[in-house]
């Protein structure tokens, strides 16, 4: 008897629904970690997405969009996929195509689900609206998962960036504050609408369940499944010696909502005592870039290996963001062995104090407080870094990915036991 038939046995054995699931899914988030844990379990009835390939491409810019999964469980449509990703390469903050692409991936979802005979289908934040309502009139159960924080999260901090921009002399108008702040408004409403019809809400952290609850989502609606990352052993297993000058950096796009700002007064008010850098596509006008972080060496975006290498020499990470869901890229740095100092909005696993260092966003006395304590101790920096690659490895790809199958599969049994949430919208698909 095969795994997969041995754990259909057992799911019967206890008497437990055998849940027949559809990922909807635009793009490889998460290496589609949840579409492949799903087929490893034997409950995956699909993969709808915007771009897939069934073999790995030769094109390194493709290599991502390959989960190694059966083509009878991939419905996609790549062509519309790369042209998504142009889009997205050539535009920033325009909720257009994030529109079209969700547009697009919603008959096929829904079509599946109804020909298929599937339970339920498990999406991601503002690309599932469209397929909803025909989802729920089909008696489908629907989960999503909240990536971030409520927007409005976002809304609420742009008060403080505003004001500290105006003490600096950076305009509204200047700073591009403006479209972000118009970007962050469509996806508020657009989110709120998928919050009113989902069955089931999972997000990546405590803030994030806290931000959905301060947003009146009932709290019996809400999962938390943390994130993870998988690295290759050379990187997760010993950190190179370091240069000799002490280095802290930033990953992320460099941009207001992940804390430029607040990186660049960091760097020109510790200038003297390390060297400070920043990974990641700049998102900002690249004039206010270099007003604001004058003391940053800005390396841009680069492939994730280069970026890896990058950072593994470094001494410190810094994300004093204003909003994250669980960032990713804290969970790399632990893995690393870097401590870590981030805000609490980043939604990261550490614990405060043991294996990292968690702000305010917005508190630069805070953070310049927590990078100079390190830059202090050496030692403390080491034995925070050893702890954060303990508690990085408790967080994998595939665990994250075994997690939520695991809850799916509880959820579904105690969901089909209940009234439907009723579909909201007149649209048809």
């Amino acid at each position: 008897m095969t795994q997969q038939a041995r754990l259909l046995a057992l799911f019967r054995t206890w008497k437990v629904s055998v849940v027949k699931a559809i990922v909807q899914q635009i793009g490889a988030r998460m290496d589609y970690a949840v579409a492949r844990a799903l087929h490893a379990d034997g409950l995956l009835e699909a993969l709808v997405t915007d771009i897939h390939f069934s073999s790995q491409p030769k094109l390194k810019f493709l290599q991502s969009y390959f989960a190694n999964l059966p083509p009878e469980n991939v419905s996609k449509n790549n062509l519309k996929g790369i042209l998504y990703r142009a889009a997205l390469s050539r535009l920033h903050n325009t909720f257009w195509p994030n529109l079209m692409a969700a547009e697009t991936i919603a008959k096929r979802t829904c079509d599946r689900a109804e020909k298929s005979g599937a339970d339920l289908v498990y999406g991601f934040d503002t690309a599932m609206l469209p397929s909803m309502d025909r989802l729920k009139r089909s008696g489908l159960c629907i989960a999503m998962e909240q990536c971030v924080a409520p927007r409005a999260q976002f809304l609420s901090a742009q008060r403080i960036l505003s004001a500290k921009l105006q003490d600096i002399g950076i305009g509204f108008d200047e700073s591009g504050l403006g479209d972000t702040l118009a970007y962050f408004s469509v996806m508020a409403a657009l989110e709120r609408e998928e919050w009113q019809q989902a069955d089931l809400i999972y997000c990546p952290s405590p803030f994030v369940q806290k931000a959905l609850q301060d947003q009146g989502i009932p709290a019996d609606r809400i999962r938390v499944v943390p994130y993870g990352v998988t690295l290759s052993d050379d990187l997760a297993s010993s950190r190179p010696a370091s240069s000799g000058t002490t280095r802290v950096v930033f990953g992320g796009a460099f941009s207001w909502r992940k804390g430029a700002l607040e990186f660049g007064r960091l760097a020109t008010a510790l200038k003297d005592r390390a060297r400070f850098e920043a990974f990641g596509k700049n998102a900002l006008p690249e004039a206010i870039a270099a007003k604001i972080a004058p003391d940053v060496l800005r390396h841009g975006h680069m492939p994730k290996a280069a970026f890896h290498e990058a950072i593994q020499t470094a001494d410190i990470f810094v994300l004093p963001s204003y909003m994250e869901g669980s960032a990713t890229v804290i969970y790399e740095a632990m893995a690393m062995g870097l401590p870590c100092v981030v805000s609490e909005e980043c939604g990261s696993v550490i614990t405060d104090g043991q294996d990292g260092m968690i702000v305010k966003a917005g508190d630069e006395t805070a953070l310049r407080q927590a990078v100079e304590t390190l830059l202090d101790n050496p030692n403390l920096r080491r034995e925070i870094g050893e702890r954060a690659t303990e508690t990085a490895k408790l967080y994998t790809r595939e665990s994250y990915g075994a997690r939520v199958v695991s809850m799916l599969q509880a959820d579904f049994d105690d969901l089909k036991s209940k009234p439907a949430i009723a579909a909201t919208s007149g649209a048809a698909l």
